[in-house]
């Protein structure tokens, strides 16, 4: 019996996600331009690179050029989205500090863009991201670079003075518990801050209240907002994730992430991640967009986003099928010269699954029934 293998399904990957969050901010920023500024999008140069790592035919970046407008003054830009950062460059004073080697904003890496900046902070600034962007894409579209700099620097600072002075109106004098679900963290996170001398100092005297059989302590506002300033998390930067996050990024296994990490640091990599405390105490590891893509990289050159193509079997599954232990299918596969292949394993509804496992095709598990003297019936086709 002649058998066709069905073809394969379409590579899982993660690109689509990037590539569409790519394009929502590129169509973000052409409605920003077109509807809050005035500009024609006509006149707005629109150019897209591909990575060669990935090979895909999705962008890794835009890049677009913003004509300067005399009639308001507003000056020439040019504006680089990544899928992690967003940075704003002005045109004119770009091309006259641009070190010779750089050619052109187009041709140079993420990498070089940023050391750019680190170089001359006149020619441009990464926005940051969150609730302030949209209001910082324009102060860095329609002011000088320094200039917006200040101002997006000076109205983060007013809205964590903001926040905090909220917080301390919103509060009134609370128990630990009460301060720690404003704060969310643990009420233990609350009373281990209280044990540190250096913050008991600065909360100076605490009140008490006695309900029941136990003593409770009181914090006013003040002593709250204290707390807060102390308890503040420090996040990681943009771009960012966890062991953890790299794994469901990627729509891999947690262990498979760390198994690759291990790999490539034994071949020369420095993959360590950078560790982040939060307000709770503890500390997660993050790794950056650079670590991220050496994973990614590997996974994909070893096949790890690859389904098992239809009607390829596990090797357990040719066990059962066949009704023989698995010692005696391998015996059978070493026997018969067989090499099996190593692809992601299919849930029962045919999606794939974070674990792998080596598979053997249609025609390779007729040879091993075969060689077994069984059938495997009409399982196989």
């Amino acid at each position: 019996m002649e058998h066709h293998p069905s073809p394969h399904l379409p590579e899982y990957s993660p690109d689509n996600e990037r590539a569409a969050q790519l394009e929502k901010d590129r169509q973000y920023l052409l409605f920003l331009l077109a509807n809050d500024l005035g500009y024609d999008t006509r006149d707005i140069s629109i150019s897209s690179e591909h990575s060669d790592i990935e090979a895909s035919v999705n962008p890794a970046h835009y890049m677009i050029t913003i004509p300067p407008r005399q009639e308001c003054q507003q000056p020439g830009r040019t504006v680089a989205i990544y899928p992690d950062i967003t940075l704003v460059f002005d045109t004119h004073a770009t091309q006259q500090c641009r070190p010779e080697q750089h050619g052109s904003l187009e041709s140079c890496t993420k990498e070089e863009l940023l050391d750019l900046i680190k170089q001359d902070p006149a020619c441009g600034l990464e926005l940051p991201h969150g609730q302030r962007f949209t209001a910082s894409m324009v102060d860095a579209l329609t002011h000088p670079i320094t200039e917006a700099r200040a101002r997006i620097t000076e109205a983060m600072e007013l809205e964590q003075k903001h926040h905090i002075a909220q917080t301390r109106r919103s509060l009134g004098k609370v128990t630990i518990h009460r301060a720690a679900e404003e704060l969310r963290v643990a009420p233990q996170t609350v009373e281990k801050a209280l044990d540190d001398p250096v913050i008991r100092e600065k909360l100076g005297k605490i009140a008490t209240t006695q309900r029941g059989t136990e003593l409770q302590h009181l914090l006013t506002p003040p002593q709250v907002a204290i707390l807060a300033e102390h308890l503040q998390s420090t996040p990681p930067p943009e771009g960012y994730r966890t062991l953890n996050g790299i794994a469901k990024k990627l729509g891999i296994g947690g262990n498979t992430v760390r198994r690759i990490i291990d790999e490539l640091n034994s071949a020369g990599a420095d993959i360590h991640g950078k560790e982040y405390h939060k307000a709770t105490g503890l500390s997660y590891r993050y790794y950056s967009p650079t670590d991220q893509r050496e994973i990614e990289s590997w996974a994909r050159e070893k096949g790890l986003f690859t389904p098992a193509p239809a009607g390829y079997l596990l090797r357990t599954a040719v066990a059962e099928k066949l009704h023989a232990t698995y010692a005696t299918i391998n015996h059978a596969i070493k026997a018969l010269g067989i090499t099996p292949e190593q692809y992601r394993v299919r849930r029962q509804n045919g999606q794939p699954s974070h674990k792998r496992g080596y598979h053997l095709s249609p025609k390779q598990a007729e040879q091993v029934a075969a060689y077994l003297g069984r059938s495997l019936g009409a399982t196989v086709r």
